[in-house]
C-alpha cells in the first residue's frame, strides 16, 4: 500500500488485513498494487503464468465491485497517489506520477489509441474526464466537471467542456 500525507501505512499485519477488507480507500490502493504485481508476474512466463493472470483479474474485479474503481492491468500508477473518493476509471497505458490527488468519479480515458499522462502534484477534481494523449502538468488543477482533451501546462487551472485554461494555480486555490 502507499503511504501519503493523507494515509499512514500501518505496521501491524492484522491492521493491514482489517483495512484491506473494511476500509475502501486502503482496499483500492492494495487491490491496484496486487493486480499490478500479479500482472507483472504473468508477463514473465513460467509455470505459474496462468495463475498470476487470473489473480490479476480477480484483484481488478474486486476493486470494481467493492470500490467502484476500474483500472487496467497495465495502468502505471506510482506510489503516493491520493484517492480521496471512490468511483474512478484509469484506462490502459495511463501514467500517473506520485502526489496526484483524485476526487470522486474521475475518468482517464483512451482516445485515438493514446492515454493521459498526469504529472506530480496535479489535482483532478470530481466528475472530470481526461481523454487521449494529453499531459496534465505539475501542480495543475482540473476543475470539477471538466473535459480535458488538450494539454494543461504546469501550475495552471483548467475548467469547462472542453477544458480551457483559466489562470495560474495559487497557494490559496491549490490547498482545498
Amino acid at each position: 500500500m502507499d503511504a501519503s500525507e493523507h494515509y499512514r501505512l500501518p505496521r501491524n499485519p492484522f491492521r493491514i488485513l482489517y483495512q484491506y477488507f473494511l476500509r475502501q480507500k486502503a482496499s483500492m490502493i492494495l487491490n491496484l498494487r496486487l493486480a499490478q504485481w500479479a500482472h507483472g508476474k504473468s508477463l514473465k512466463g513460467g509455470v505459474l503464468r496462468g495463475f498470476f493472470a487470473v489473480a490479476a483479474d480477480l484483484f481488478i474485479r474486486r476493486n470494481r465491485t467493492l470500490n467502484g474503481f476500474e483500472h487496467a492491468k497495465a495502468a502505471k500508477v506510482e506510489p503516493g497517489v491520493v484517492f480521496h473518493h471512490l468511483s474512478l476509471v484509469i484506462t490502459e497505458d495511463a501514467y500517473v506520477e506520485s502526489g496526484v490527488h483524485f476526487y470522486r468519479s474521475v475518468t482517464l480515458g483512451v482516445k485515438n489509441g493514446k492515454s493521459p499522462y498526469i504529472c506530480e502534484g496535479a489535482k483532478i477534481c470530481s466528475h472530470s474526464i481526461v481523454l487521449g494523449g494529453v499531459r496534465v502538468g505539475r501542480r495543475a488543477i482540473v476543475a470539477p466537471g471538466a473535459l480535458v482533451i488538450e494539454d494543461v501546462p504546469d501550475g495552471m487551472v483548467a475548467a469547462g467542456v472542453p477544458a480551457r485554461i483559466l489562470g495560474p494555480v495559487s497557494d490559496s486555490n491549490y490547498e482545498f
